[in-house]
């Protein structure tokens, strides 16, 4: 049975940070991360319509995410968009969420 996201306790694998990659953005937080990161939203992310896209890495993750396996943090986590602040705040992402701990403890070198 999933948990509450109160629940699941961070394991910092990134996988959260890892598999998905279409993370929409509103004007307000694009600008709270230019402010965090000192970057221009050209630098990480896409527009489209009346937003961006946050860009990835190619076979890394969030553009902001830092780090190496089993030991992950975002970059500009004070500025991080509101998805990533609420994550995992659904059935769905909290199962994915328990089931990427599961696997990732399970084979996590130490």
């Amino acid at each position: 049975m999933a948990g509450t996201p109160t629940e699941i306790t961070c394991k910092t694998c990134g996988q959260c940070c890892k598999n998905y990659p279409f993370i929409m953005m509103s004007n307000t937080e694009v600008e709270r991360l230019e402010a965090t990161s000192g970057l221009s939203r050209e630098v990480f992310s896409h527009p489209h319509n009346d937003g961006h896209f946050l860009l990835f890495q190619e076979n890394t993750g969030c553009f902001f995410l830092k780090g190496d396996v089993g030991s992950y943090y975002c970059g500009v986590y004070e500025g991080r968009p509101n998805i990533c602040r609420s994550y995992p705040s659904t059935t769905d992402q909290i199962e994915t969420c328990e089931e990427k701990i599961e696997e990732f403890v399970t084979h996590r070198i130490v």
